[in-house]
């Protein structure tokens, strides 16, 4: 994700608990008066799932193949509903 958006990323321990399914984009810089230093956004949001395979948490990037072990995480699977 940190390569993805640009920076680092932090993530709540209730990021993914209503789905599996997260967007995020890159930060907005500001000026001291709390204006876009920028004037413009930097890129789109992007699409992210959290799945579970066998004991792992592995991460997907929206329209990527590629897939990222997460292996200092745990999940857990849960039903929806």
């Amino acid at each position: 994700m940190t390569r993805d958006l640009g920076g680092p990323v932090e993530l709540t321990h209730a990021a993914f608990a209503k789905s599996d399914r997260l967007r995020m984009g890159p930060a907005e810089l500001l000026d001291a008066q709390g204006r876009p230093l920028q004037g413009r956004l930097r890129g789109q949001p992007e699409g992210y799932r959290l799945s579970k395979n066998q004991n792992a948490c592995q991460l997907q990037r929206d329209n990527h193949a590629d897939v990222r072990i997460l292996s200092s995480c745990q999940c857990r699977a849960v039903k929806p509903g």
